[in-house]
C-alpha cells in the first residue's frame, strides 16, 4: 500500500496524494507524533508512518513519520480527518477518532496518533503420515467476525505457513486441502476396491469439529511459533445431481458447494459443462453443506436464476440432486401497526442472510404509509427478516413475523421458487427502552462503540429482536422499542460483523455482557465496559 503512494510522496508532504495548494492561500502547519502503544519503551516513536489528513471527497494529503515518529504537515484552512497507518502495525482499538481543525499561519502541535504493533503465527502442516503438505490453506478469522477469513497463507514445500499482520486479538485456526485433482475436476479411482478418502477441514488443536475448535490468543506484537497441524484422511463421497430450469440465453451454469455454519474452508465449484446439465462433485468428507447453482443472464449482464439447498453428507454419496434454478424474485409483505397508531417515519425491511459464512445481504425495502413493501430481485437462499429505521425510532416492536403458516421470525425465511404469499410482520405498542453507557477501562466515556442487546436463548437466532446503537460523545445511546423479554447488552469498539448467533463467538464474550430485563413500558439503565480488538 505504501508504495503505490511513493511516488507522490516524492514531491513532498504539500503534493502528496494529490493535493496542492493554490499560491493565494495562507496555509496552516500540523505538527505531531505517532506512537507505538503497548510497548515495552515508553513513548517509543514509530518510523515511516504515514499520516493523512483528508477533508471530505477531496484527494488526502500525506506525508511519512521521521525516525522518531515525528511528522508535520501543511494544509488549508479547514477540518479534517486525521489517520496513520503504517506497515507491521494497526490502528490502535482505543484511539478515539480524530478530527482537527486547521487556521491560516496557525500551527496545531501535538496532534499525536498511536499505533499497534501487529503479531505472526507460523507452524507446519503435515499429512497421516506425517510428511509435509504443501498447498495447503491456511486460515485464521476473528472469533467475533462473520465475514470468511482475511488472513491466511499456504503452506510451502515443507509444509510450513506463516501468517503475518494479525491485529492483536482472539483466533480460531483452520487448515484444509485441496488435491490438484479436484482442482482439475479429474474423477480418482480408489485402488484394490477401497472406498474414496479425503482431507476433510481441521481447526486448531486438531477437530474436525467446529465446536470443539480452540481459540489462540494472539498478543501485540507476538510472533507465535510451532502452531502444527496433522491433517487426516477421512471417508469422502460424491454429490451428484442435475440441474434444471435453464433456458437460453442462459450459458454458464455454476454449482457450489461449501461446509455449512462454520465459515471455514475452501468452497468447491464446478462448471456444469455435461448437456443434460449434470455434474458430480468428488472427495466431500462428511458434513453439512450448502450447495447452489447459479446461471449468468447474458441478455441482462448480471446475475440469473440461482438454486439454494441444504444436504447432508454421511458414508454413502449423495445421489439424485435436483438444483431447479429460479429467477430473482420479489417479496412482499405488510407491517401492521396497533389500532390507531401510524408506520413510523423511515421505517425499512432488511433481509440479511441466514448462512453464518455468507454476510452478502439480501434485499432492503422502504414501508410505505400503508404498511406495504417490496423487496426486489431475492436471488434463491434462506434468509432473516428484520426492521431499521431512518427515523427517530418509538415504542412499537416485533411480536410475530410470518408467511401463512412459517414463523419467520424464529426459523427464517426460505426462498427458492415462486412465491405469492405475503410476509406480514405484526408490531406492538409499550415495547422497552434501554439506555446504555459505554466505558473505557477507566471508566472513561467512549463514543462510537457499538452496542448490540442480544436476546437470550432460545430466541437467540431471531435477528428482529436485536438492538443496535452507536454511542455519541458521552458514550451514551438509547434502544427504543425492545421486545419484552430477557438479554444481555454488549459493547465494541467498532463493528466487524459479529455473529451472536454462533456458540463459539457468543462464549468469547460471555464475560463482558451485562444481563437486562425487559418489560412493556420499561426503561433500564446500563453501564458497560467496550471490548476492545485487541481483548
Amino acid at each position: 500500500m505504501r508504495f503505490a503512494r511513493l511516488v507522490a510522496l516524492l514531491a513532498g508532504p504539500l503534493t502528496a496524494l494529490g493535493f496542492q495548494a493554490p499560491a493565494s492561500v495562507t496555509l496552516g502547519t500540523v505538527v505531531g507524533r505517532v506512537i507505538e502503544v503497548s510497548s515495552s519503551e515508553s513513548d517509543k516513536g514509530v518510523r515511516k508512518a504515514l499520516v493523512i489528513l483528508k477533508r471530505g471527497q477531496e484527494p488526502g494529503i500525506g506525508v511519512y513519520s521521521d525516525d522518531k515518529g515525528n511528522y508535520r504537515l501543511q494544509a488549508e484552512p479547514g477540518a479534517y480527518s486525521v489517520t496513520v497507518e503504517g506497515d507491521g502495525y494497526v490502528v490502535s482499538s482505543h484511539s478515539q477518532p480524530k478530527t482537527i481543525v486547521v487556521q491560516g499561519r496557525q500551527t496545531l502541535s501535538d496532534v499525536n496518533l498511536e499505533l499497534i504493533r501487529t503479531g505472526a503465527i507460523s507452524g507446519r502442516i503435515v499429512d497421516h503420515d506425517g510428511d509435509p503438505m504443501p498447498r495447503v490453506s491456511v486460515e485464521l478469522r476473528s472469533v467475533r467476525e462473520r465475514k470468511p477469513p482475511s488472513l491466511s497463507a499456504l503452506t510451502d514445500d515443507r509444509g510450513v505457513y506463516r501468517i503475518y499482520q494479525i491485529p492483536p486479538g482472539k483466533y480460531y485456526l483452520s487448515a484444509v486441502y485441496q488435491p490438484a485433482y479436484q482442482v482439475r475436476e479429474i474423477q480418482m479411482q480408489a485402488s484394490d476396491g477401497a472406498s474414496e478418502e479425503g482431507y476433510a477441514t481441521t481447526y486448531y488443536p486438531g477437530t474436525f469439529d467446529f465446536t470443539q475448535a480452540r481459540s489462540i490468543d494472539i498478543p501485540v506484537g507476538a510472533d507465535l511459533a510451532g502452531v502444527d497441524l496433522q491433517l487426516q484422511r477421512v471417508h469422502a463421497v460424491h454429490i451428484r445431481g442435475r440441474v434444471s430450469g435453464i433456458a437460453a440465453p442462459l450459458g454458464v451454469v455454476m454449482v457450489v458447494v461449501q461446509p455449512q455454519g462454520s465459515g471455514f474452508g475452501t468452497m468447491r465449484d464446478l462448471l456444469v459443462r455435461n448437456p443434460n446439465r449434470e455434474f458430480d462433485l468428488s472427495g466431500i468428507p462428511p458434513g453439512k453443506y450448502e450447495l447452489s447453482a447459479s446461471a449468468f443472464d447474458l441478455t441482462n449482464r448480471g446475475a440469473g436464476p440461482s438454486a439454494h439447498q441444504i444436504i447432508e453428507v454421511g458414508q454413502t454419496d449423495v445421489e439424485g440432486i435436483e438444483l431447479t434454478l429460479v429467477a430473482p424474485q420479489a417479496i412482499k409483505g405488510l407491517v401492521v401497526v396497533p389500532e390507531g397508531r401510524k408506520i413510523p417515519q423511515g421505517l425499512l425491511v432488511m433481509l440479511s442472510n441466514r448462512a453464518r459464512n455468507n454476510g452478502q445481504a439480501g434485499g432492503l425495502g422502504q414501508v410505505g404509509s400503508d404498511g406495504a413493501f417490496t423487496l426486489d430481485a431475492v436471488a434463491a437462499g434462506d434468509y432473516d427478516i428484520a426492521l431499521g429505521s431512518t427515523g427517530p425510532g418509538d415504542d412499537l416492536y416485533v411480536s410475530a413475523i410470518r408467511r401463512d403458516d412459517e414463523d419467520v421470525l424464529a426459523h427464517g425465511l426460505h426462498v427458492n421458487g415462486s412465491v405469492n404469499e405475503a410476509i406480514e410482520i405484526a408490531l406492538k405498542a409499550n415495547g422497552g427502552m434501554v439506555k446504555v453507557v459505554a466505558r473505557t477501562p477507566k471508566g472513561e466515556p467512549f463514543p462510537e462503540a457499538n452496542v448490540t442487546l442480544l436476546p437470550d436463548q432460545p430466541r437467540r437466532e431471531q435477528v428482529a429482536l436485536y438492538g443496535n446503537c452507536v454511542t455519541d460523545a458521552s458514550g451514551a445511546c438509547t434502544l427504543r422499542g425492545i421486545t419484552p423479554g430477557e438479554y444481555h447488552a454488549l459493547a465494541v469498539s467498532k463493528d466487524s460483523g459479529i455473529d451472536f448467533r454462533d456458540p463459539n463467538i457468543t462464549k468469547e464474550f460471555e464475560k463482558q455482557t451485562k444481563a437486562v430485563k425487559v418489560a412493556e413500558g420499561d426503561l433500564q439503565s446500563v453501564e458497560i465496559e467496550v471490548v476492545r480488538d485487541d481483548q
